[in-house]
């Protein structure tokens, strides 16, 4: 594509059949301009398209064919469109076409796709097919669109290829081939010392191949690039040859190692969407920035822009800049984008399992390590989500064209690229752990085809390598964590030296720490008791404190113990982990454990000494910087998935929480982003987190400064809470009972009548997309998903305990899951998660009924007909400013509304049925309240005298006869009391999650949930969105109208009879 416009640029105009060709002016190869002024060119200084001669025309050619109809004639003119430029010639290729036609095709090294002139398809009568993609910038940043594209079957060099060619409307030659044509074909373009001689060959093949002088303008200028190739660490137990066939191998590829052109199509086909659904535009001010960090901000904007990975923005949308020093002291570019990531809907694209990374390795000799440079900016934006990246800085407003870091669904959208892209070679030829590519074999032969065969795929991709992060061929290497060699897997060195290089205790403090660290795992350690026995008796104020032989042989020795395995583990993914971290005034120490079985297993050891600079930090502010520390230095293991942090400082919890935080605590939650939404902060007292206390205290290691330990690696959260379709389809078989299901509907074998009255598979069940399901013949999903055992109490959990499910109790709780889900005795998987809920069993109060007769409200017979409506409270006032909540609800469908307000005035309750119940439901017939001020208010009277609504009061003193909405009350509070913190000053914020809790529960009289009394549909709970399920079938109109009515008069009908019950 380069070449062809650097033509372009030349030829202003080219003859076809016909037509004359208009010059402007023409840039020599040299850099020189001959200025052709004649518009109309002499017969005497023609050039011909067929011959090369001057003096005529084509059209007057005497070699020209005399057997040619309109069409042919206008396709050979097109065919020897390959004007001989002044002062070099430019490389072409004879190619066959499928009607016999040969003809001449340009090969452009500086194309990613090939392309043709529109008349070679109207020649070869060759079916188009519409070009939906984004158009290319070329090499002078003018924009072209190919008007379409057609798959063209062509013969070169003896071999034929089918290949997609891009359509153009005008081009200055008929075909020529891009990289990919190059590729398919086989071909290689060998550069002189001097760039400017080219040689086509292809092995094999008798076909001659002119060589031919290309200016200099249009060579790629490879000196860059073989210094980026230069910089490739080679294996260094290759000898001569096997180094040089590698080189050779890396070497073909040129292309992975130069710059991405600004503006040209992907040909992975990746996009980053970023799915915030109908919500208003998020607009963020800038941060407040000094003068050196506006420079930083203004040169990196730049450098962006000119690389094409920002552009200009008219964006609704905007988020802060942050800068943070590095290392080299230069500053960091991070956008803020975690209000963003709070809105967006969660793509749970499964990030790779490093335990089955890791587990594929055996039995290999020869290995490759590849890394993608600025692997996220290898993918463009969505363009209609480009304006949700909008960032804003002191001088203007930019938003991302590539992905940007600190997006929550990033690492999603690079897993899905890395997994497209080498569908066909992942786990048999290569392993990927996001940006990180293993080529692995068992011989040196078998490794120059895997390595030639992922690089490949790579070019094909368009994508680009970090050359100086690219190891070929080596015998042992560092990946993931490990050092990787013939014999197997084993913890870097560095990951054990904390506890290895544990100075000589020289006082009794120190001695204490160690014993209690060693203590701490001594289950892994044979005779542990005997063994740090003479430790123990220095603790004895009875002893002489001396370090003596015993002492150090059991220091030694110990030492030794915990360095080997079974101490430090292979990390496990489906294991609890936590991090445990701590900081003193003389370092930091972290350990990662992870726990089964109730036995826990140490993973890895860190440390590190402080810097000058934070030795003078407060003890919260190393507390916090432990934890920024600790979660970089194990990133790899814990990214995209839960674990606990613990620490013996409770004010980092809060710290982490906070979301306006200046100076270094604002850097410190921007570094640590990315895990907030997985991990949970667990507090322990200081003599239980013995290890990182020990290693904070006794650290190993150079100083390191602060830009290096918070460095923001804002790759962002992957948070996956439910399964893919694969996984659960994994599980379901897993399952025994659920397998025997399955077997019997694959395997289409005929039940006996006696095992048909028991369960008759066939009808009750069915596969959709390899997923089970059972039928459901109640109120519900028409098909149920049939959940595996692994999974069932995490499914219980969901529908119980967060705000949207209001901890309800076991009956209604089954009834939200009996309506979604199915699993034999799912009452008893329920009754036993419900019942030892803590926060239930805190908060929730027995009842029964009251004493008397009950005289029941007539049920009106349409939806928001009759209201009931009350007040509560007073709670402690929010943050807010509010004390009460204005509670009202529908007699008929049993439908809460709720609002949070700051007192009980007349003017609250007008505006509240104005804007929750008018404006939403529609105008009632009855309202029915209390005898409180705020309802008999002349300003409440004058709204509902307007409004044509009855208002009916509840007796005196006696709010029982507004019951419906004292029981409201009762459950508001009791789900309210199970989210709010200590001080409950945050009540207000739950109020939503409350009222949608209420509105999707199975009412105990209509059977049915006030949210399918409304919608006639079952509500969508976050839960359900985690799982596939099977398309329902369209209902017309009249028959939702009438499932509807039935619904509701059945709703009524069981409130009556209700209504009976609460009289007896």
């Amino acid at each position: 594509m380069a070449l062809l416009h650097s033509m372009d640029r030349r030829l202003s105009k080219l003859e076809v059949p016909g037509h004359g060709i208009e010059r402007g002016n023409v840039r020599s190869h040299e850099g020189q301009n001959a200025a052709v002024v004649e518009k109309t060119r002499s017969r005497t200084n023609a050039t011909c398209f067929i011959c090369a001669s001057t003096g005529h025309f084509a059209r007057q050619c005497p070699l020209r064919r005399q057997k040619q109809n309109t069409t042919d004639e206008l396709a050979m003119g097109l065919m020897n469109a390959s004007l001989p430029l002044e002062n070099g010639h430019l490389p072409y290729v004879d190619v066959l076409l499928p009607n016999g036609m040969s003809i001449r095709a340009l090969v452009d090294t500086g194309a990613a796709a090939t392309f043709a002139h529109e008349n070679l398809l109207k020649h070869c009568r060759i079916p188009a097919q519409p070009f939906n993609q984004r158009e290319f910038k070329a090499i002078d940043g003018a924009r072209v669109r190919p008007k379409c594209t057609a798959q063209l079957e062509l013969t070169c060099l003896g071999k034929t290829i089918g290949i997609d060619v891009l359509i153009l409307p005008s081009s200055p030659c008929l075909l020529a081939l891009g990289t990919d044509a190059l590729r398919m074909l086989g071909m290689t373009v060998e550069l002189s010392m001097k760039g400017s001689l080219v040689k086509l060959a292809n092995d094999g093949c008798s076909n001659d191949v002119d060589l031919r002088q290309v200016p200099a303008e249009t060579v790629l200028k490879d000196d860059s690039v073989a210094s980026a190739m230069a910089r490739v660490t080679y294996g260094d137990q290759l000898n001569k040859e096997q180094r040089t066939e590698l080189e050779k191998v890396v070497k073909s590829f040129p292309q992975l190692f130069t710059k991405a052109e600004n503006g040209t199509m992907t040909p992975h086909g990746i996009t980053h969407r970023i799915n915030t659904q109908a919500v208003n535009p998020i607009k963020c001010r800038p941060y407040r920035v000094s003068s050196s960090e506006r420079k930083a901000i203004n040169e990196q904007v730049n450098e962006m822009l000119k690389d094409g990975t920002i552009e200009k923005s008219k964006s609704p949308w905007s988020f802060p800049v942050v800068m943070v020093r590095k290392q080299d002291a230069s500053w960091r570019f991070c956008v803020d984008y975690r209000r963003l990531n709070a809105i967006t809907k969660r793509d749970v694209y499964p990030l790779p399992r490093m335990d089955d990374v890791l587990d594929r390795l055996g039995g290999a000799r020869y290995f490759s390590k590849l890394d993608l440079k600025n692997g996220y900016w290898q993918i463009p934006v969505e363009p209609s989500d480009r304006e949700k990246t909008a960032f804003v800085t002191p001088d203007g407003l930019y938003q991302f064209t590539k992905m940007p870091f600190g997006l929550s669904n990033a690492p999603a959208s690079f897993s899905r690229l890395m997994d497209q892209a080498l569908v066909d070679l992942k786990w048999t030829v290569c392993l990927t752990y996001m940006d990180d590519i293993l080529v692995f074999s068992a011989t040196f032969e078998e490794h120059l085809n895997r390595l030639r065969a992922v690089l490949d795929v790579l070019s094909r991709n368009g994508l680009r390598l970090q050359p100086t992060k690219c190891v070929v061929g080596a015998e042992k290497t560092e990946y993931l964590g490990h050092i990787i060699d013939p014999t197997g897997l084993r913890p870097l060195p560095a990951k054990v030296e904390a506890i290895s290089s544990f100075p000589r205790p020289q006082t009794v403090r120190q001695l204490r720490r160690f014993i209690g660290m060693s203590s701490y795992y001594r289950r892994f350690i044979q005779n542990y008791a005997g063994m740090a026995r003479p430790l123990h008796l220095l603790l004895k104020k009875t002893e002489a404190r001396k370090w003596g032989d015993a002492q150090e042989k059991a220091f030694v020795q110990l030492k030794e113990k915990m360095k080997n395995p079974p101490i430090l583990q292979h990390f496990h993914d489906n294991w609890c982990t936590a991090l445990h971290c701590d900081a003193s005034q003389d370092g930091l120490g972290a350990v990662l454990i992870q726990s089964k079985d109730g036995k826990e297993h140490v993973v890895t050891y860190l440390s590190r000494l402080l810097t000058s600079t934070e030795r003078r930090y407060h003890s919260n502010e190393l507390e916090c910087l432990a934890v920024v520390w600790a979660l970089r230095m194990v990133r790899p293991y814990v990214l995209g998935r839960k674990f606990k942090i613990v620490t013996d400082n409770s004010a980092v919890k809060w710290l982490f929480g906070r979301h306006q935080l200046n100076d270094k605590f604002g850097r410190w939650v921007m570094a640590v982003t990315e895990y907030l939404d997985d991990c949970e902060f667990v507090h322990r007292s200081g003599r239980m987190n013995v290890i990182p206390d020990a290693l904070s205290r006794a650290p190993v290691g150079p100083e390191v400064s602060e830009a290096e330990i918070v460095e923001e690696a804002l790759l962002c959260t992957a948070v996956c809470d439910g399964v893919s379709r694969e996984e659960l389809e994994i599980l379901q078989m897993a399952d025994l009972e659920l397998r025997r299901i399955r077997d019997w509907l694959d395997s289409g074998l005929v039940q006996t009548e006696e095992d048909k009255r028991k369960l008759n598979v066939q009808e009750e069940f069915r596969l959709v997309d390899g997923i089970l399901y059972r039928k459901n013949h109640d109120q519900g999903r028409p098909w149920r998903l049939a959940i595996p055992l692994n999974l069932r109490r995490n499914i219980v959990v969901s529908t119980h305990a967060p705000p949207t499910a209001g901890h309800l109790g076991v009956e209604k709780t089954v009834n939200r899951l009996r309506k979604r889900y199915w699993w034999p005795n799912i009452m008893k998987t329920a009754r036993e998660v419900v019942l030892a809920c803590p926060i239930c069993q805190k908060r929730k109060v027995g009842s029964g009924k009251p004493p008397g007769l009950l005289q029941s409200i007539e049920l009106p017979s349409k939806p928001f007909e009759v209201l009931g409506i009350d007040h509560l409270g007073p709670f402690p006032l929010t943050g807010k400013g509010n004390r009460y909540i204005i509670v009202c609800i529908d007699y008929l469908t049993k439908w809460v509304e709720l609002m949070a307000v700051a007192d009980t005035t007349s003017q609250k309750v007008a505006d509240f049925l104005m804007k929750s119940i008018v404006l939403r439901h529609g105008v009632p017939k009855k309202l029915i309240s209390d005898q409180g001020t705020a309802f008999t208010a002349e300003k409440l009277k004058t709204t509902l005298g307007k409004l044509k609504i009855e208002h009916g009061m509840a007796s005196s003193s006696h709010p029982q006869s507004n019951g419906l909405v004292e029981r409201v009350n009762r459950t508001l509070s009791s789900i309210l009391a199970a989210y709010v913190n200590s001080k409950h000053a945050n009540w207000d914020d739950f109020v939503p999650y409350a009222m949608f809790a209420i509105n999707t529960m199975d009412q105990s009289s209509t059977k049915l949930s006030p949210f399918e009394l409304v919608y006639g549909r079952l509500a969508v709970l976050p839960t359900d969105s985690c799982f596939p399920w099977p398309e329902q079938a369209v209902e017309t109109y009249d028959a939702f109208k009438r499932r509807v009515q039935n619904l509701r008069a059945l709703a009524r009908s069981r409130c009556m009879e209700a209504q009976k019950k609460q009289k007896i």
